[in-house]
């Protein structure tokens, strides 16, 4: 007798779904956050935009200013600051650190406008934390941070915002 075999084929899997490379080119991150000082005596709370270029997947470089407010006599923190971000893998998840030095313009007694005084000190801030990719264009983003605020004011600040 003659045998006849057939040949059905093995459905191929489905494809993972995977996100495209980071690409460099232009970034930009909105973030807020919230810290209270060394010696738990003040809280700061506020927002900043950061935008710059990213260099591939593990460096970015740009600058940024935000807007804070502390919980004194009714004292606003514009800082102006230039930022540098190292990421350390090149997964959907990405732990990072962050350095940023500039200057931070601090508007005291707010309450009573007419006796306001601006100062300006030295805007430092280091942050440690982890990049979420969401799609291949927005990350999500939480940092515990260190700030020097107002010339002696420590904070620790917890950060959370988004890359796009």
């Amino acid at each position: 007798g003659i045998t006849i075999e057939t040949y059905e084929p093995k459905p191929e899997p489905k494809p993972k779904k995977t996100l495209a490379p980071t690409e460099r080119g232009f970034e930009q991150s909105v973030e807020v956050n919230i810290g209270l000082d060394d010696d738990a005596t003040y809280l700061i709370v506020g927002a900043n935009y950061t935008a710059g270029y990213r260099f591939n997947n593990y460096i970015f470089a740009g600058g940024g200013a935000g807007l804070n407010f502390l919980n004194d006599n009714g004292s606003a923190i514009i800082p102006v600051y230039a930022n540098v971000r190292g990421y350390f893998m090149r997964t959907r998840l990405k732990p990072f650190a962050s350095l940023s030095i500039g200057t931070d313009i601090v508007m005291y007694n707010l309450d009573n406008i007419r006796q306001s005084e601006y100062w300006a000190y030295l805007h430092l801030a280091t942050n440690v934390g982890a990049s979420y990719r969401l799609t291949d264009k927005v990350e999500s983003q939480i940092s515990l941070g260190y700030r020097c605020v107002c010339g002696g004011h420590h904070f620790i600040t917890v950060n959370i915002g988004f890359t796009f």
